[in-house]
């Protein structure tokens, strides 16, 4: 196998809905394992309750390369200025559990493992309570590299956990008692 998909912690356990630029709080690691190749393609899935078709929007994925040892991601950290992979989708997931797919190029190393971090926005049609899951199924087949690299695993690599979608909640703040007679 020459290049391998890892996740690390959990997402985000929660956040506000709408919310935009909202960094989910866990990242793929792309590792190369014997020589260099380029990344050129990235597919991931929503698979949360949320309907990633119309409750999120504005996907984006943005990535460091790990150049120090071990290679692992963990010494990286996300920032909004983070340079972009592909560019934004703007109308949601494909569906309600959708994919979405992203092209580029960048290389990765034995010592340049690529740290890919996924960013959305919810709409006003993401509800309180719902969820979103970020997962890469099957790395083998949706994250494409140059050279005739074979990726593994072929089983669905998941960001741990989920992020629950909190939405306005309504207080009362004052209240008048009036006679009914």
């Amino acid at each position: 196998v020459l290049v391998t998909v890892a996740t690390s912690t959990s997402q985000v356990t929660s956040t506000t809905t709408p919310v935009t630029n909202f960094y989910v709080g866990s990242y793929f690691a792309v590792t190369e394992n014997t020589s260099s190749r380029n990344v050129t393609s990235i597919t991931i899935k929503e698979n949360g309750t949320v309907d990633g078709e119309t409750g999120l929007d504005n996907i984006r994925l943005r990535y460091d390369l790990d150049t120090s040892s071990p290679y692992n991601c963990v010494s990286e950290s996300y920032s909004a200025s983070d340079t972009a992979f592909g560019t934004t989708d703007t109308d949601g997931f494909s569906g309600p559990n959708g994919t979405s797919t992203f092209t580029g190029s960048v290389t990765i190393s034995t010592t340049s493992t690529m740290c890919l971090y996924v960013v959305v926005d919810s709409t006003s049609l993401a509800s309180n309570g719902e969820t979103i899951d970020i997962v890469m199924e099957s790395p083998s087949s949706n994250l494409i590299v140059t050279g005739g690299g074979s990726v593994s695993p072929s089983v669905t690599r998941d960001m741990n956990g989920s992020t629950t979608l909190v939405g306005p909640v309504v207080t009362q703040t004052h209240y008048h008692w009036r006679s009914d007679n």
